[in-house]
């Protein structure tokens, strides 16, 4: 009798069903991640994460949410899974890093009847305004570069309005995310162009750090396993088609992950 109830005790305890349990969440960027016309989500990274989901036998639901909170959710309580999030100096503490996805560029856009001109960092600061979203790591990577004239809103859709009617003067922002957003807007994209490009950062799917290690090591194999049976090379390739076919933009796949 012993004997069934230990076994009865690893099988409930299984580290398989802590990493069943993981919430995971994401935030609104495409064509990473975002709603799609059925309010479902859909992007490259919905799709590797589910071919993780898949690996670990999870049937958790993928939850958007604006970056502050999902930020605030993952460095506060245990058992949060976060993409895409960019891995950044002053983020590596913070949470346990699972894999890189993709590559994305920085950018500065601005209204093309602005003629605005930036050569380096430092012209970013005569700027009246800059805008950028709450929570968002460039955000918080603008901040640590001491910039002063920055204001932040709870949404992308927000900012591309607000530089439309002037209300700032440039937003960072990233190509592929603006060519979705511009579609889903209805508006015209040529009206804005990108300026400057401040630098490329890594993306990766990380989780929270109060997550219990054996939890994180599932979620990490999962990923080593997707990227050794060439599920995500598969996905990268699907994405880069669909890039080009239904959004107009150009990617690169290195070491099995977009650049876009």
């Amino acid at each position: 009798m012993t004997r069934w109830i230990c076994l009865f005790c690893f099988c409930f305890y299984s580290p398989i069903n802590f990493a069943k349990d993981v919430r995971i969440l994401s935030v609104d960027e495409p064509p990473a991640n975002y709603l799609n016309e059925n309010n479902k989500p859909e992007g490259y990274a919905v799709d590797i994460i589910n071919a993780l989901k898949k690996q670990v036998g999870s049937n958790s639901e993928i939850e958007f949410t604006p970056e502050a909170r999902a930020i605030n959710l993952a460095r506060t309580q245990a058992n949060i899974l976060l993409f895409s999030i960019s891995r950044t100096d002053f983020r590596e503490s913070d949470y346990r890093w699972i894999g890189p996805i993709f590559t994305k560029k920085w950018e500065v856009y601005a209204l093309k009847k602005s003629n605005l001109i930036i050569n380096n960092f430092d012209d970013l600061k005569t700027l009246p305004i800059i805008g950028l979203v709450r929570g968002d790591v460039r955000e918080e990577w603008l901040i640590n570069k001491k910039l002063t004239n920055l204001h932040s809103v709870t949404h992308h859709q927000q900012n591309i309005q607000r530089l439309l009617i002037g209300r700032v003067s440039a937003i960072v922002y990233e190509k592929s995310g603006m060519s979705q957003l511009f579609k889903a807007l209805q508006l015209d994209e040529t009206e804005v162009e990108s300026i400057f490009t401040i630098k490329e950062a890594p993306v990766y799917i990380a989780i929270s750090k109060k997550t219990p290690l054996k939890t994180f090591n599932i979620w990490q194999r999962a990923f080593n396993k997707i990227k050794q049976n060439g599920q995500l090379k598969q996905i990268s390739m699907d994405w880069q088609k669909k890039l080009k076919d239904d959004f107009k933009i150009k990617s690169k796949i290195s070491n099995q992950l977009l650049t876009f």
